[in-house]
């Protein structure tokens, strides 16, 4: 069993991810595979093997990149898509996306507010936390300073929840892994 289980449920009702990519050429280079074609074949399986036809899962962002022939893959993705768009969805490709899910801004859902960039932590105190992508390999930190020490303490912020592919290892985050 892979070492992630735990953050995904065979058909969870609800789930998130971010930064598919799908159809990016840099990305299928830096997450190893040999083309664009080979990776976005792993999107979809790997994002299939968590969904049924009444999943919904919210896509924060970063859906399909520069190549707009690439959309079509989105039609092999199972489930209820809900798109938040990212910092490469401009106005055309948010009309694209209309034709496969419904199409967000930031989102506010059970007191998570969803956004492809994580947002400030100033507007956060009324959310449980922040559901986020953007970052490939990053999570959000905090440094706390104790006074009359040199020292600071650097930890994770839990109000922040990067739900992007490169971190998830493709597959979509169940909303219970969102509680835990």
């Amino acid at each position: 069993m892979n070492s992630m289980s735990h953050i995904w449920n065979k058909m969870n009702d609800i789930q998130f991810i971010s930064d598919l990519h799908i159809g990016h050429v840099a990305a299928a280079e830096w997450r190893g595979f040999k083309d664009v074609d080979e990776m976005n074949r792993d999107i979809i399986l790997k994002f299939n093997s968590t969904t049924n036809k009444k999943t919904i899962t919210f896509i924060i962002g970063d859906v399909v990149l520069f190549n707009n022939k690439y959309f079509d893959v989105l039609s092999e993705l199972n489930g209820i898509k809900i798109f938040s768009p990212g910092n490469h969805e401009d106005k055309e490709k948010c009309k694209l996306l209309l034709n496969y899910g419904e199409v967000v801004g930031m989102y506010e859902y059970k007191g998570f507010i969803l956004s492809h960039i994580p947002i400030h932590p100033n507007y956060l105190d009324r959310y449980i936390a922040n559901i986020h992508g953007h970052d490939h390999d990053n999570v959000v930190t905090r440094i706390l300073y104790e006074p009359l020490n040199v020292k600071a303490n650097i930890e994770l912020d839990e109000k922040y929840i990067n739900v992007n592919w490169d971190i998830l290892n493709g597959f979509p985050a169940s909303l219970n892994y969102m509680r835990r």
